[in-house]
């Protein structure tokens, strides 16, 4: 199926503009280079998709290289491929305009995943993987729970499986203005990795508790960030810039950060009152794992800014009997708000470690340590600090 011209408009509920699905043996594929498609928001209207390929067995792909699409209902995506075979669910976005505007269902609510996000790719079968790679173009979306670009992994309906999530985004912008509406989400729910990479572009979030990037793990597979290039700017309270999470209290699965280039900013300069608990990148474990976070300027400057109250530059913080590293070798740290540590470590009862090796750590809020190291029980802490520039002027 190749869409390149011409204009879709779709108004009923549960109604898709394109729509491609194979229960044979062979690989679906639905390519759009040009074109509008319009999901309209009538009475009774909801669930509705633009470009959806889903197969039971083989690999789905859908490529958007051009064209516009815009969803005005209530829980209505984009884009989404689905697979739930042993095979892969791929989406490539370039050249094109994608938004949404309606409010969408919180991910898993009433076995609901993907729903409302603008793109979603989800396998269930158990060695498949999801993916989304973004190269160029914009993704918008104005609703509440609304993501921007979601990638799942579910195990398939009896035991667990392999199969990975992964977000790729190397150019364009992603932008989000609902509460709870993360720009990118990559979200495993079996033992296979849930991995947010990004290269390039930019990450916009407005909403409180909207995280720029966030890769989440429920089951016993790590969660990690890999950021070389482009920025992620969040603006709401309780809205990370990068958020690595392991959400399973029985899992020794890590949750990790690793920030070679690009920028990192929460919180509005010119209002000290947004942003607060909106940490710059944030690594944390319900379970027995670690909580890790490696910041090195490898070429491309590094810079990760704070501007709201009790909002880190660097945190690493597992929730109960798991470690944190938080390692600074090169790059700007900068928090402007009372309680904003430049980097830190805490646990209890488990270990913790701090690390400044290179760059430059400011704060300028009161209470707001440069470097802080804290944990209970019989855990042990640490700070290293070399040769780096360290800068408090709070009380």
């Amino acid at each position: 199926m190749a869409p390149t011209g011409g204009a879709i408009d779709i108004g009923g509920h549960q109604s898709v503009g394109a729509f491609l699905f194979n229960d044979g043996s062979g690989s679906s594929t639905i390519n759009m280079s040009g074109g509008t498609i319009t999901g309209n928001a009538g009475i009774g209207a909801s669930k509705q998709v633009g470009l959806w390929a889903t197969s039971s067995q083989k690999a789905v792909t859908v490529t958007v290289s051009g064209g516009s699409i815009t969803m005005n209902a209530e829980n209505s995506s984009a884009v989404t491929a689905w697979a739930f075979g042993s095979d892969d669910a791929h989406i490539s976005l370039s050249n094109m305009t994608i938004s949404t505007t309606g409010n969408a269902a919180p991910l898993g609510d009433n076995d609901e995943y993907g729903t409302g996000a603008a793109v979603s790719s989800m396998t269930q079968g158990g060695a498949g993987n999801a993916s989304i790679t973004m190269l160029s173009g914009s993704v918008t979306t104005s609703g509440d729970k609304a993501q921007g670009l979601l990638s799942t992994a579910l195990p398939p309906l009896a035991g667990d499986g392999v199969n990975t999530s992964t977000v790729t985004l190397k150019g364009g912008t992603v932008t989000t203005t609902g509460a709870s509406a993360m720009g990118v989400f990559a979200y495993s729910q079996t033992s296979g990795l849930a991995t947010a990479d990004i290269d390039g572009g930019t990450v916009t979030t407005e909403g409180d508790g909207s995280y720029g990037v966030i890769a989440q793990s429920g089951r016993t597979a790590d969660a990690y960030i890999d950021m070389s290039g482009g920025a992620v700017i969040t603006k709401g309270d309780n809205a990370a810039g990068l958020y690595s999470y392991i959400r399973n209290a029985q899992s020794g699965a890590d949750a990790k950060i690793n920030m070679q280039g690009g920028s990192v900013t929460t919180g509005d300069s010119g209002d000290p009152t947004k942003g607060t608990g909106s940490h710059g990148l944030y690594a944390t474990t319900i379970g027995s794992g670690e909580a890790y976070i490696l910041v090195k300027q490898s070429g491309t400057p590094v810079t990760i800014n704070t501007y709201g109250a009790n909002a880190h530059g660097i945190f690493a913080a597992p929730s109960k009997a798991g470690t944190a590293t938080a390692i600074l070798q090169g790059g700007t740290v900068a928090t402007a708000g009372d309680g904003s540590y430049g980097m830190a470590a805490v646990a209890n009862p488990g270990d913790v470690e701090a690390d400044f090796y290179q760059g430059k750590i400011t704060t300028q809020g009161d209470g707001a340590h440069g470097v802080y190291a804290s944990t209970g029980g019989a855990g042990k802490a640490s700070i290293n600090y070399q040769s780096a520039d360290l800068t408090v002027s709070g009380n």
